[in-house]
């Protein structure tokens, strides 16, 4: 891979190449890349003078064929208080249209801490919803929270299930033909589970 995406965080299918990010700190842009994972296009997100975009911290994308999603929602240490999701419109030559700010209803305390329940690497869509998996490293569980694509307000999130998945979530996607969810994820000792 080139070096302008060496910390590639999210991936997803797109005009049969891939499209990506880095995970944080880098320019806040897109890049689509081929097989042979030579950039063909940098798309950068800036475009919209309403809306500022920053890679504080991001882990996913995700599309639903009108609209890519990029999730501004890592938070290693528990302390962000601006975790969002950036809503990009395809057809409009990828201008974002839109920032969907969530935060975490049972989230009291944003001090600084290694292990906790508010980080979130792994988003999909399924339908009209967008779907957050957390990445708890203090239970090893795993939080569902669903996020409405089109809501201007700021979300408080509620988890609507928990799942033992005894590892930290990092990715996924779902296949609606299949109806199949599949989830990666790996452990403290490095073990990498599908």
């Amino acid at each position: 891979m080139p070096k302008i995406i060496n910390e590639t965080s999210g991936l997803e299918f797109y005009n049969n190449n891939f499209i990506t990010h880095n995970d944080s700190g880098g320019e806040p842009s897109l890049y689509v890349f081929n097989e042979e994972g030579e950039i063909v296009e940098t798309i950068g997100l800036n475009k919209n003078p309403d809306f500022e975009i920053e890679n504080n911290d991001w882990e996913d994308i995700t599309n639903d064929n009108e609209y890519l999603f990029v999730a501004d929602t890592g938070n290693n240490f528990g302390n962000r208080d601006n975790l969002n999701i950036i809503r990009v419109s395809i057809g409009a030559n990828f201008m974002v249209d839109g920032i969907i700010k969530i935060s975490y209803s049972d989230q009291e305390s944003f001090f600084p801490r290694p292990k906790h329940k508010y980080d979130a690497e792994a988003l999909i869509v399924i339908n009209e919803q967008l779907v957050l998996f957390s990445k708890d490293r203090e239970n090893l569980n795993t939080d569902l929270y669903l996020v409405d694509k089109f809501e201007k307000k700021p979300q408080k999130l509620t988890s609507e299930f928990a799942f033992n998945v005894n590892s930290l979530i990092t990715g996924g996607d779902y296949n609606n033909d299949l109806n199949l969810l599949a989830l990666v994820s790996y452990n403290s000792k490095g073990s990498q589970y599908l």
